[in-house]
């Protein structure tokens, strides 16, 4: 019950435009290898403007042509999955450069409520719904996942 009410919580939180959150949320799907949270994409982000170019250059983040918010964040989710102990400075002053305190934390959020995906990954139980192409959903105000 707890786990569900803080997922319910941080999918609520607004403080990012949604196609920031999609991306957060992908980088964390594709580093867990979640195969239905890759198969997936966010109705909203697409409405505020995000790109399947934009997802595409999630992988090689560093080296794209994402603008440098959308690379403080995903910078974030990388020390989060890889080195959560050792954040480096470096990850900070971006983030903190590119994004306000309240961003930070739903970022911070964000990718604490994706890793549970790598439960379903841990138990096998994350088949994508989709063989082609991307299923696409839309997140309630309730903070519910629902396919569109």
């Amino acid at each position: 019950g707890a786990i569900e009410s803080f997922m319910v919580a941080v999918a609520r939180l607004d403080k990012l435009d949604a196609g920031l959150t999609e991306i957060v949320r992908l980088r964390g799907a594709r580093l867990h290898d979640c195969a239905v949270c890759k198969s997936r994409r966010s109705i909203d982000a697409y409405e505020a403007g995000a790109t399947e170019d934009e997802f595409s250059a999630i992988d090689d983040w560093p080296r794209s042509e994402l603008p440098a918010r959308t690379k403080a964040a995903l910078g974030i989710v990388d020390a989060m999955v890889f080195t959560p102990n050792d954040v480096p400075q470096t990850t900070i002053d971006e983030a903190r450069r590119h994004l306000s305190d309240d961003e930070i934390v739903e970022v911070l959020l964000d990718v604490v409520r994706n890793a549970a995906n790598k439960i379903a990954v841990a138990l096998g139980a994350d088949a994508a719904s989709v063989t082609e192409g991307v299923e696409l959903f839309r997140t309630d105000e309730d903070g519910n996942v629902n396919i569109a």
